[in-house]
């Protein structure tokens, strides 16, 4: 299971921006990072969010970090 799918069903973001051609600002970019889970750790799954806040400032990387959040077992 794509867990930020899961989570968004409908909305439309990215985790890759080519940052030559300012598509982070001109909101063009790819989802390219996934997380992935099986049966086992479906049922644990809490949430799951790009922060695109890790992209924005001087110099920044061309991806923002895809985390997610699972319940103890």
């Amino acid at each position: 299971m794509d867990a930020y799918r899961e989570v968004h069903p409908d909305e439309q973001q990215f985790t890759w921006w080519d940052y030559r051609q300012g598509h982070f600002h001109r909101g063009l970019g790819l989802r390219i990072d996934y997380v992935l889970l099986d049966a086992t750790l479906a049922p644990r799954l809490q949430e799951c969010a790009i922060r695109r806040d890790y992209r924005k400032g001087s110099k920044p990387s061309d991806h923002a970090p895809l985390f997610v959040s699972l319940q103890e077992a």
